[in-house]
């Protein structure tokens, strides 16, 4: 719940060489974490990207083969090098081979979660930072709060259907692992 605490633990695992995807359920949403995260990571020596679908096809295409060739199997031999924190929306959660060691995602309904949890320790025979650790958190409210008001969900009440996610949530509740 407390999203702060999140920011504190991504750029920690990244600086500590661990590569780092983060995932929200808007562009502004994406944008705005991108901000938070952008300028410390890079006082740490952290890279600090961001992918959406606003970007323009060829900036997309561009952005999208950058971070393809960094968290997969082509930048295997880089990882080591420092940690990255990847920054984006729905489209890293389907169709880009992409390896991360740790992951944040905003809530989103279960079938989303699951494609995005697909995105973590993709490859089993990545390189990985030591200390790393197969670990997801997920930024959501507390139930009670989601079912009385769904805009507890904040912006992701307008992406996907609130009881669909309060459905999702008591669902996760008290979940420590798959």
């Amino acid at each position: 719940g407390d999203e702060s605490v999140a920011v504190n633990e991504a750029l920690a695992r990244a600086e500590a060489g661990q590569q780092v995807l983060w995932i929200e359920n808007t562009v502004g949403q994406a944008q705005q974490r991108y901000l938070d995260l952008a300028a410390r990571a890079a006082e740490l020596g952290v890279e600090c990207g961001l992918l959406h679908s606003r970007f323009t096809m060829l900036d997309r295409a561009r952005i999208e083969a950058h971070w393809v060739d960094t968290f997969g199997k082509p930048g295997w031999q880089a990882r080591g090098e420092r940690g990255r924190i990847l920054v984006g929306t729905q489209v890293l959660e389907q169709s880009l081979d992409i390896d991360a060691d740790f992951l944040v995602s905003r809530f989103a309904p279960t079938d989303m979660l699951l494609q995005r949890l697909g995105r973590l320790w993709r490859h089993s025979g990545a390189p990985r930072a030591s200390g790393a650790q197969c670990e997801a958190w997920l930024l959501a409210p507390e139930l009670a709060a989601a079912i009385e008001n769904p805009n507890a969900f904040g912006a992701s009440a307008h992406v996907y259907s609130p009881y669909v996610l309060c459905r999702s949530l008591e669902v996760w509740q008290g979940r420590a692992q798959l």
